[in-house]
C-alpha cells in the first residue's frame, strides 16, 4: 500500500514546491526558508507517524 501511496503524495509535494517557488517571488527569502523548514519538519512528522 505505501508504494502505491507513495506516487501521489509526490506529486503533490511538488506541485506544493511549485506554488510555493511562485509565490516566493511576492515574499522575501527569510521566510520562504522557515515555512520549508515546517514543510520538512511536518514531512518528517508525518513519516515518521507511520
Amino acid at each position: 500500500m505505501q508504494k502505491q501511496l507513495a506516487a501521489p503524495v509526490v506529486v503533490l509535494l511538488l506541485i506544493c514546491g511549485l506554488f510555493i517557488t511562485c509565490v516566493s517571488m511576492q515574499i522575501s527569502e527569510e521566510v520562504l526558508e522557515n515555512q520549508y523548514k515546517d514543510v520538512i519538519s511536518a514531512l518528517k512528522t508525518g513519516l515518521a507517524a507511520e
